[in-house]
C-alpha cells in the first residue's frame, strides 16, 4: 500500500494474464476510485469489500481489454459507482476488434460508460481526492492520464524504462511524442504508477529512459 498522505492511500493491483496494474485510491473515508479494472473482478471485489469501501467512480485510462475488462463490476457494487473513459476511446467499449478482446480470446462484457471524459476535466472524489484528467493519446486517441497532487496514473503512455505501444489499432507515435513531451513538462519529482510495471518517477525517467532521453 502506497500512503499519498494520511487521508489518501492507494492499493495497487496486478490483474490478468499481461499484468495490468489495477489501483484502487481511498481516502480515510472511505471513498474510493478503481483505475483500469482490467481482470480478475473477484479479487479487486475482494479487496474493496476487505477495506470496506464506497467506490464513487471507475476511471479507464484507455479502451484496451486488459484494462477495461472487469468493467462489469459495476454492477455488483452499490450504490452503483460511475464509470468513465475519454470520449475518443467510448468505441472501444463495444468494438472488440479496437479493445483487441478478440485478438486475445478474452472473454468480454461490454458495460456502456456514465460519464464522458475530456482534457481538463476534474473528478472529485470526496474533500480529499480529486484527479484531473490530462488528455495523453498516442497508444489511443482517448488515453488518459489522471494527475492527484503530485501523482500521475499514466494508463499504458509512460513505464519504468519504457513507453506505450503505438502500432495498435488507433496508436499514434507523433501524438505519443506530444504527449510524453507534456507529461516532461511536469513537476520532476512527480511519482508515476503506470498500467504496466513497477512505479517510477518523473525525474528518474527523463535521466534514463531511452525513449525520453
Amino acid at each position: 500500500m502506497n500512503l499519498i498522505n494520511s487521508e489518501v492511500k492507494i492499493l495497487q493491483l496486478v490483474v490478468g494474464p499481461v499484468q495490468t496494474n489495477c489501483y484502487i485510491v481511498f481516502s480515510d473515508k472511505k471513498n474510493a476510485v478503481i483505475i483500469d479494472p482490467g481482470d480478475e473482478p473477484e479479487k479487486i471485489l475482494r479487496t474493496v469489500e476487505k477495506q470496506n469501501l464506497n467506490v464513487k467512480y471507475i476511471i479507464n485510462t484507455h479502451g484496451h481489454c486488459d484494462h477495461i475488462g472487469a468493467n462489469h463490476i459495476k454492477n455488483k457494487l452499490k450504490p452503483f459507482p460511475l464509470l468513465g473513459i475519454h470520449q475518443q476511446d467510448e468505441p472501444y467499449i463495444k468494438d472488440t476488434l479496437l479493445n483487441l478482446s478478440e485478438i486475445m480470446g478474452t472473454k468480454y462484457i461490454p458495460v456502456e460508460p456514465d460519464i464522458i471524459l475530456n482534457d481538463n476535466q476534474r473528478i472529485v472524489i470526496d474533500d480529499s481526492i480529486w484527479f484531473d484528467i490530462l488528455h495523453t493519446p498516442g497508444h489511443t486517441p482517448g488515453s488518459i492520464s489522471l494527475k492527484l497532487d503530485n501523482y500521475l496514473f499514466s494508463g499504458d503512455l509512460i513505464f519504468s524504462q519504457s513507453i506505450g505501444r503505438t502500432d495498435l489499432p488507433g496508436g499514434d507515435e507523433n501524438l505519443m511524442q506530444q504527449s510524453l513531451k507534456r507529461i516532461c513538462c511536469l513537476d520532476k519529482k512527480l511519482v508515476i504508477f503506470p498500467g504496466h510495471g513497477p512505479k517510477t518517477t518523473l525525474k528518474q525517467e527523463i535521466k534514463t529512459n531511452p525513449y525520453l532521453v
